[in-house]
């Protein structure tokens, strides 16, 4: 994977359980196309969903285009992305550096920031960023 900054493909890491598509399915008003940054919050469900249900090479192209679509000030977007490209790295590397940079993004997040896009606390976040930076420094 060729790393390429906050605009381009860029290593991942980080582990599920973040943002579920049933969530975002049950919640029409959570996928609406407000936009934040460049990419809209349902362009994020959509990859996110299609990433859940085994789609990982469709996924993966997906959340990047998210990723290289999202401003640098869109830390939930950032932090959700991230957290989800993390899942697909097959390089242990690769994937600390996404989990690290959900862990950044999420230090800049609220509850608040994170409602539109059909989560209900950011501190629900934080456990399974830190379990999976766990897993992998231990791999």
């Amino acid at each position: 994977m060729t790393a390429a900054g906050d605009n381009g493909v860029e290593p991942a890491a980080s582990s599920a359980n973040a943002w579920s598509p049933i969530q975002v399915a049950a919640r029409p008003d959570a996928v609406a196309p407000t936009v934040l940054g460049m990419t809209r919050r349902d362009e994020i469900g959509t990859a996110v969903a299609v990433t859940i249900s085994g789609g990982s090479v469709k996924g993966r192209r997906d959340l990047l285009a998210c990723w290289a679509g999202t401003a640098t000030t869109a830390q939930a977007h950032r932090c959700v992305l991230a957290h989800y490209l993390a899942d697909l790295e097959d390089d242990l590397d690769a994937e600390v550096v996404w989990v690290e940079k959900a862990l950044d993004a999420h230090g800049h997040i609220s509850d608040a920031d994170l409602a539109p896009l059909g989560m209900p606390a950011a501190a629900g976040l934080a456990p399974s960023m830190h379990l999976n930076l766990g897993d992998v420094r231990k791999g």
